[in-house]
């Protein structure tokens, strides 16, 4: 797959790409205080699905956190998800005056792109996208 940065109005490199198609993207102002990162939306150039999932990567504040590991009790582990890749639900016929955001992918991935810390998730399908703060737990072992 190709990959690319998306850059803001102040040629900022805010969101990292994985496609094989064409794509066309804008930044969408939001006043929801639990998104993280930009909103962009994104379309397919020529308006068709996507033929694979593309993985979204967001530039966050340096102290958002993925995830965050307690353990109590040696065979017991809780890791709690602290974000995820959200899309705004825009499938409702009735227009809401608030924004709906639906986590798409929980399992968000860390890391750095040229130099820059990123994070990251995929989605099956383009619409408007950013990380948005959520909360889960997953326990395994003896919880």
């Amino acid at each position: 797959p190709d990959s690319a940065w998306l850059f803001n109005l102040n040629g900022e490199k805010v969101v990292s790409l994985e496609f094989e198609q064409a794509l066309q993207y804008r930044f969408v102002k939001s006043e929801d205080s639990s998104i993280v990162s930009q909103v962009v939306e994104i379309v397919t150039a020529n308006g068709e699905k996507l033929s694979s999932p593309i993985t979204l990567c967001f530039r966050v504040p340096d102290n958002f956190t993925v995830q965050q590991t307690t353990s109590d009790q040696p065979d017991c582990k809780t890791v709690k998800r602290n974000g995820c890749l959200a899309f705004q639900n825009n499938n409702d016929s009735e227009k809401n005056e608030t924004e709906e955001w639906k986590c798409e992918d929980r399992n968000l991935k860390e890391k750095r792109i040229e130099g820059r810390r990123v994070v990251c998730g995929v989605t099956p399908h383009l619409t408007s996208f950013a990380i948005l703060l959520s909360s889960s737990s997953e326990s395994t072992g003896l919880c």
